[in-house]
């Protein structure tokens, strides 16, 4: 299936590599008589809750194509089709097989029901919409405006974007190491998003009396007048797109959630993006398997799971998508978590690297630089991907601490004090505790280095 470039270009915020098994996949496989290849992404896909899968595993284990024929598991995946749909090809297997089913056979239609049914899958998997309660927040005090960020680079391209962003905020109200989760069009407004997040100032949720440390997410749009062609573009194509999603298209299902995120007023019908996003998941693209996983986890629209979210994260990180691999990193660093879960971290901000993400490159660089495990530093390598991005970075301080770090580790000490005090210049802008910088300081004046952790988790 082809996109036009309109459509397509608003999902180029979610790079991702080639997922394992997705549904176009499959069926350009059968298509291409590798029906064994394509038996196995279809059951893939199945198992995760993707109807139309559901029914091609069903008809192909009774016909047995691509796989040994088995009657009797045609039939348990023909009934778990059935609770999300009838078809002709479902009602048949089902009414043909029905009377013959023995004891032994009924045995293992429940064994498969039970683990691959809607209601097995829904205690397991699927995410559940809905408001949490109890859930400790941050909240905006004194919120910036987006168009004193608005880029030079968008102006004269004359568009409109909006980036999400992820950002811890300190006790003090002031966040640290913004990231980026997504950015619509691909990084014209990410380092503006990074911005907007570090100027503006949080009221940190009181827990006895003491203001504790959270994380918010928000979405910064960013807009201008006489907006582009790739704008009036999209609302052209957007119908289009709608319509190979309601015929099942798990791409499409993904395009037409983004685009609901990303252009509300196009939204006429009250639709939302979380049921598409999840079907398209189940449909195994990389990039909506993130968003279900990142919202599950996180509690956006969703009844929070951080176990359910794990699974849609880890999904889309092992089939490529650079952002969920990000935030599985960010999770393995969290305090309290191992050396072993750090060095898992460590492969998978590598893996998003590779993918060409900017906030691993910014994160591998400041556990390279001075990480708490001594054989996983590599200093060198962290001021060569730190260069990689600084020019996007350079408003956050912890950008120069990185580097002050990595040189101190090479007992590059005079660099480093510029660099640290260039950190603390920054930081003393935004308002930050300066004790932990100065301290840090101090210890490059006197020729120490200094190890542990730069970004916050």
């Amino acid at each position: 299936m082809k996109f036009t470039v309109a459509i397509a270009a608003a999902a180029l915020c979610f790079a991702a590599g080639q997922a394992r098994a997705d549904f176009a996949a499959a069926e350009a496989a059968y298509a291409n008589k590798d029906v064994a290849g394509a038996f196995e992404q279809f059951l893939e896909l199945a198992k995760l809750g993707h109807a139309q899968s559901q029914e091609n595993v069903a008809v192909m284990y009774v016909t047995g194509d691509g796989v040994k024929r088995d009657n009797v598991l045609g039939y348990a995946w023909a009934s778990i089709a059935k609770e999300q749909r009838g078809s002709e090809a479902v009602d048949g297997i089902i009414a043909q097989l029905e009377s013959h089913l023995n004891d032994n056979a009924r045995q293992r239609v429940t064994e498969i029901r039970d683990q691959f049914g809607r209601a097995a899958l829904q205690a397991r998997i699927l995410p559940v919409q809905g408001r949490n309660a109890g859930l400790r927040t941050c909240t905006m005090k004194r919120p910036v405006n987006p168009d004193d960020y608005y880029p030079q680079s968008a102006v004269r391209s004359v568009i409109s974007g909006q980036v999400l962003v992820e950002t811890p905020v300190m006790p003090d109200g002031h966040a640290r190491n913004p990231r980026v989760i997504y950015s619509i069009p691909k990084d014209v407004f990410s380092e503006a998003g990074r911005r907007v997040a570090l100027d503006t100032l949080y009221a940190a949720p009181i827990v006895d009396g003491v203001a504790v440390r959270c994380t918010i997410s928000f979405k910064v749009k960013f807009s201008m007048r006489g907006s582009g062609s790739s704008d009036d573009k999209i609302k052209e194509e957007f119908e289009s797109t709608r319509e190979k999603s309601a015929a099942g298209d798990p791409m499409s299902q993904f395009l037409h959630g983004l685009v609901l995120l990303a252009r509300p007023e196009l939204n006429t019908t009250g639709e939302t993006s979380l049921p598409l996003f999840l079907k398209a998941a189940q449909g195994g693209v990389a990039s909506a398997q993130f968003m279900v996983g990142y919202d599950t986890f996180n509690g956006f629209g969703m009844i929070r799971d951080e176990t359910k979210g794990l699974f849609w994260l880890e999904k889309a990180s092992v089939n490529g998508q650079v952002n969920a691999q990000v935030a599985l990193a960010n999770y393995l660093m969290r305090p309290g978590t191992t050396p072993a879960d750090h060095g898992q971290a460590i492969e998978w901000l590598g893996k998003a690297v590779a993918g060409g993400n900017t906030d691993a490159r910014y994160y591998l660089a400041a556990l390279l630089a001075a990480g708490p495990e001594a054989d996983k530093r590599d200093p060198q390598r962290a001021l060569t991907l730190l260069g990689d991005v600084m020019p996007e970075v350079d408003v956050d301080p912890s950008a120069f601490e990185i580097r002050a770090a990595a040189q101190a580790m090479l007992g590059h000490f005079d660099e480093a004090q510029k660099d640290q005090k260039k950190a603390l210049a920054l930081a003393k802008k935004l308002g930050w505790d300066l004790k932990p910088l100065e301290e840090r300081l101090a210890r490059y004046t006197a020729n120490q280095s200094w190890m542990g952790e730069l970004m916050i988790y």
